[in-house]
Order: C-alpha cells, then structure tokens, then sequence
C-alpha cells in the first residue's frame, strides 16, 4: 500500500527550523552593522564639536590674558580709581583682540564696566564672555570677575542670538 503524502512535507521541521534561525541571524547582523556605523558617525560629530569648543575657549582665554595684561598696566599708569577708568576705551583693547573675538564691547552697567565679545565655535554656536572689570585695592587683587562663559546658539534664520531669559523662562 501506498501512502498519499504531499511533496512539500518532506522537508522536515529541522529544516524549516534552521531557515528561520539563519534569516534571524542574518536580520540582527545588519541591524548591529547599521547601528555601529551610526554611533561611529556620532562619535564623530561629538569629537568635532568639542574639538570646536575647546579651540573657541583657548581663543576666549587668550583675549581674558590680553584684557588682564591691558589693564594691569593701565592699572600701574593711572593714580586712582577715577582715573583708572576714565581710561577705559573701546580702541584701547581693539587692536590686541581683534584677530581672537567678535562683537566686542564695552558697556557700563549699574556703575559697572562690563567687556563683552565672541569668539565663534561653529557656522551655528559662539562661546559668549563676559567680564566686570573690578578695580582692585591691593596690586595682587583680580581685575576681571566673569560674569558669563557660556556657548550661544545662533539664530539661522537672523544670524542673531537666541536668549533665554531667567526671569520669565521664554525664549526669544
């Protein structure tokens, strides 16, 4: 007697048990491969911003360096508090900071002198600084406090600043 089977059945669970495990193996393989190369291009953008930032803050330290040395020798030239600054200009730190900042400027604000600028840390972010200028009573007392060290985003829309204010949380 002859059995009717169909031809299809011959081919066993095991078989049909590898094929799946085989096409499960071959799916996660390439989800892994496209999940490396994403993390990889990632790391990638993180080491390029960074490497960005800290290039911005040498050049925002050496314009500080060159602040404090500009004052420090007006602070030897002048005989008092007043005359100190009476001196301070705009031009007297532009030639030194030119080639390091952007946007310098210096403000006086609730009786204080306040420098500000930029130095640029991609086509979309600037490193902001800025600093009160103190007048100091000993000769080893500080003539800059920073007030603000912080990147900024810029507004590619303007090519402005986009700030934050803390007083009402909006954005503007």
């Amino acid at each position: 007697m002859r059995k009717n089977s169909l031809p299809f059945i011959n081919i066993g669970v095991s078989s049909i048990i590898t094929v799946f495990l085989t096409l499960f193996l071959v799916t996660f393989a390439a989800l892994s491969v496209l999940t490396a190369n994403s993390d990889y291009q990632l790391s990638e953008e993180i080491v390029e911003n960074t490497t960005a930032y800290y290039a911005a803050d040498l050049q925002a330290k050496k314009a500080v360096a060159s602040i404090e040395e500009i004052l420090y020798q007006l602070y030897l030239n002048s005989f008092d508090e007043k005359s100190f600054f009476s001196e301070l200009t705009p031009e007297l730190f532009s030639n030194q900071l030119s080639k390091n900042v952007s946007n310098f400027k210096l403000t006086e604000i609730d009786e204080n002198m306040i420098i500000s600028y930029e130095t640029p840390v991609s086509e979309t972010q600037v490193l902001y600084v800025s600093l009160i200028i103190c007048y100091p009573e000993l000769e080893s007392d500080t003539l800059l406090k920073i007030t603000s060290w912080q990147t900024k985003r810029l507004n590619e829309s303007e090519n402005n600043f986009s700030t934050y204010d803390t007083d009402t949380n909006e954005s503007k």
